[in-house]
């Protein structure tokens, strides 16, 4: 029992209050508490800061500021309306393409066979030509029931001076699909919409009927009339010898 009233003694002697003449309560300590104390010396050594310091700490700067759109600058401006540009592939043996890199090691078209490819591209009227396309085609499935192949496709189609237009999607060897447009460059900058893609003679001949936005009006080299797709279609001769009257400015080769 010595012991115990020895230890109170001692904890009451800690915990004793400062005097509270000696910490007077200030009126703004206790408006600044959100509940009333009863023993005013708590409130005065709750006391943290004097209000200049306190309102400081809470400053906020003057400074204005502004948000910017995250959209493009121009969007408002760009052309929405739908130009149709024709054009048809030609695969004239003579690229070495398509290069069938069969990475499945697999007696059949399996999935991740690659296949890079590059042909000729010409006006869709067939008078001029006008460069090539250039991509690649990662198989996805093979269909022996349509006797053909779903790939997914990356590529672009090169127009010489103009630019070029860059495509991504589904390419199926046994019916018709659409891509999406990308991008592109030159008269094509900004370019979007998608592409028709009509398998003719799957690899040799294929044809394609753009639907492009946000671009200027296309040149009127390039529109010609469009022959009608057919298994017998071809170049007129003076577009395959690649004379100049039957090609356009520094056409892609």
């Amino acid at each position: 029992m010595a012991c115990s009233a020895s230890a109170l003694r001692t904890v009451s002697c800690r915990v004793k209050l400062a005097n509270p003449r000696s910490h007077p309560t200030s009126p703004l300590t206790n408006s600044l508490l959100p509940f009333k104390l009863s023993n005013p010396s708590l409130a005065g050594s709750l006391k943290l800061r004097s209000a200049p310091s306190l309102c400081s700490s809470f400053s906020l700067s003057k400074r204005s500021f502004t948000c910017k759109s995250q959209a493009h600058p121009s969007d408002s401006a760009r052309p929405s309306n739908v130009q149709e540009l024709h054009v048809y592939e030609m695969n004239e043996r003579d690229r070495g393409s398509p290069a069938y890199l069969r990475l499945s090691q697999k007696s059949v078209n399996s999935l991740g066979d690659l296949v890079p490819f590059s042909n000729k591209l010409y006006t869709g009227d067939l008078q001029k030509r006008v460069g090539i396309t250039a991509g690649i085609c990662v198989l996805i499935e093979n269909k022996p029931e349509k006797k053909g192949d779903r790939y997914e496709a990356i590529y672009s189609f090169y127009f010489g001076d103009y630019g070029h237009i860059s495509v991504q999607g589904a390419y199926l060897t046994y019916e018709t699909t659409y891509l999406a447009v990308t991008g592109g460059s030159g008269v094509f900058e900004g370019a979007y919409g998608q592409v028709k893609l009509q398998q003719i003679v799957f690899p040799f001949k294929l044809f394609y009927t753009f639907y492009l936005k946000g671009i200027k009006e296309l040149p009127e080299e390039l529109l010609g009339k469009p022959v009608e797709p057919n298994p017998s279609v071809e170049p007129s001769p003076a577009a395959k010898a690649c004379e100049p009257s039957a090609t356009i400015a520094n056409f892609t080769n």
